[in-house]
């Protein structure tokens, strides 16, 4: 009984988890983070997450479903180019963005150039032109990671060079001069901004 009081709970605590390392670095966790993310949201027997039809579109393959964006195999995910494109939409997902942030930071602020590459480019045209609530939830959850990473070089130099590479990229200009959201406020948001 204990148990089935918290599956909801940690069946979302792992969707979380698995969105992260969705789009870390490293192609194979990627892979089988999707993969797994996959199983999960297709499980008609555990407690359905947040968002699950969101998340199906991005990691359950439907070709009858239009809006579907999940690649047809999961060795899609070990192409940078394809995986980060895929999932970017993560971070238009208040319960997601976080956790698909400090993944997306590992990626875009890491040292393998592939990796690199394709996190910043999905970033980039995630980002750009974003609704100016979205691109403060960003900012606001990306200056959060900064704070509670920042004694961890593993962390924060990735974040830091991410955070560089999206001034650069100017995606934040049209925040120049207003205040961020107050920190939880960003988590309340709820995800109406649209997924691109």
């Amino acid at each position: 009984e204990a148990l089935q009081a918290a599956l909801p709970s940690l069946c979302q605590r792992l969707a979380a988890a698995l969105s992260q390392q969705a789009v870390e670095k490293i192609d194979r966790v990627r892979e089988l983070a999707a993969v797994s993310l996959s199983a999960l949201l297709s499980e008609k027997r555990l407690p359905a997450v947040a968002r699950a039809p969101e998340l199906r579109r991005i990691f359950v393959h439907d070709p009858s479903d239009s809006t579907c964006t999940a690649p047809a195999t999961s060795a899609d995910f070990l192409v940078p180019a394809v995986c980060f494109g895929v999932t970017a939409p993560l971070l238009a997902l208040s319960e997601y963005r976080l956790p698909a942030l400090r993944g997306f930071s590992v990626s875009a602020g890491g040292l393998t150039e592939s990796t690199l590459r394709g996190a910043r480019a999905a970033l980039d045209k995630h980002l750009t032109g974003a609704p100016r609530r979205h691109l403060q939830c960003v900012a606001s959850d990306l200056l959060l990671l900064l704070r509670q990473h920042r004694r961890e070089a593993r962390l924060a130099l990735p974040l830091l060079r991410t955070t560089e590479h999206l001034l650069e990229a100017r995606v934040f200009e049209a925040l120049l001069g207003e205040p961020l959201p107050a920190e939880g406020e960003a988590e309340a948001e709820g995800g109406g901004e649209g997924e691109g």
